[in-house]
């Protein structure tokens, strides 16, 4: 697990640049293993100064940045510093250097999406696809907006998954693509 820092810059009103707000909350440190479990704890620690009940933490590892949302509208940001990270074993290291050369044409995926993949694919095989996007802000049913966001590619070429027609009472359905199916078998081979 690696941990990391997290600066809030403002969070509601508190780090406002009104003369009467309240000072940003002090920065603190937590463990996280993936992107997933990191916006689920900073979700956590948040939420206590916030006053809306729908409340939702985008991170992005790439920016070492985040942003707070509350119901539709921006609520916060922070920055992300990366203060240990564990070093990968020689044996992961060289499976990972392994899955690179031997299929360039797949797109690589964290482990919290390749847990996604199997979960969405496991819940269509069932015939009960998992559904997200009842509220349109927000998909729901357990799944991460960003890992949702990366699944669903920029390009109909390198999408994952992809959503089936609206449902009102249930969402969109979650369908993973030929290529998501690719990428998961060539992860669980990886994995063995």
């Amino acid at each position: 697990m690696t941990l990391y820092q997290i600066t809030y810059e403002r969070v509601g009103r508190h780090g406002s640049k009104r003369p009467d707000s309240p000072p940003a909350p002090p920065p603190y440190q937590l463990r996280a293993a993936d992107v997933d479990e990191l916006a689920q704890e900073i979700h956590r620690d948040v939420r206590r100064y916030l006053g809306s009940r729908y409340v939702e933490v985008a991170v992005n590892l790439e920016e070492m940045r985040g942003l707070v949302l509350a119901g539709e509208r921006e609520a916060g940001s922070f920055t992300i510093a990366v203060i240990d990270a564990p070093a990968a074993p020689v044996e992961q290291v060289e499976a990972e250097v392994l899955a690179e050369t031997a299929t360039p044409e797949l797109p690589t995926v964290t482990k919290a999406g390749l847990g996604y993949l199997q979960r969405f694919a496991a819940a269509e095989a069932d015939g009960d696809p998992v559904y997200v996007y009842r509220e349109f802000t927000r998909p729901g049913n357990g799944v991460s907006r960003p890992a949702l966001d990366r699944l669903l590619g920029t390009d109909v070429g390198d999408a994952l998954v992809k959503l089936g027609d609206h449902d009102p009472q249930r969402g969109r359905p979650v369908t993973v693509t030929d290529l998501g199916r690719r990428v998961l078998a060539a992860g669980q081979a990886g994995a063995r």
